[in-house]
C-alpha cells in the first residue's frame, strides 16, 4: 500500500489489523496475558519484506537494565565512550566500552561508576 493515503478499516477487538512498513521486524510473545511480567517461552518473529532492517532483542532481567549496547557512557578516567558488548548481570556485569582516542576497555559495572550519556 503506497503511503500518503487514508484507509477506512473496520473490525472488532478479536481481529485488529496491523500495518507494518517495508522491512519492519515485529516480535510477538503470544498468550502471556494483559500486563504480564513473565518472559515468554517462545517468540514469533514477523519480518516484512521490501527493505533491509535490523533489531536488537533486549531481555530485561528485572535487576539491572541501566545500560544497553550502543549507549553512550561517561567514565571518570577515560571520558565518553559507547558500550559495544555486555556480559553478565547486575553489579557483576561487564561492559566493553569503546573510548575514542583510548580504545576499547572491559569494565565491571559495579566498580566503574559509569554514567549514562543518552
Amino acid at each position: 500500500m503506497p503511503g500518503g493515503q487514508w484507509q477506512a478499516v473496520y473490525g472488532d477487538l478479536d481481529h485488529v489489523p496491523v500495518y507494518a512498513k517495508a522491512g519492519a521486524i515485529v516480535p510477538l510473545s503470544g498468550e502471556n496475558g494483559w500486563g504480564s511480567l513473565e518472559n515468554p517461552a517462545a517468540l514469533d518473529i514477523h519480518i516484512f519484506a521490501g527493505a533491509d532492517n535490523e533489531f536488537v532483542l533486549f531481555e530485561d532481567d528485572g535487576i539491572g537494565g541501566e545500560f544497553r549496547i550502543g549507549q553512550g557512557v561517561l567514565h571518570g578516567k577515560y571520558g565518553e565512550g559507547v558500550i559495544m558488548q555486555m556480559e553478565g548481570a547486575g553489579d557483576r556485569a561487564k561492559v566493553e566500552v569503546n573510548f575514542p582516542g583510548v580504545g576499547a576497555k572491559w569494565l565491571m559495572v559495579g566498580y566503574a561508576n559509569l554514567q549514562a550519556v543518552d
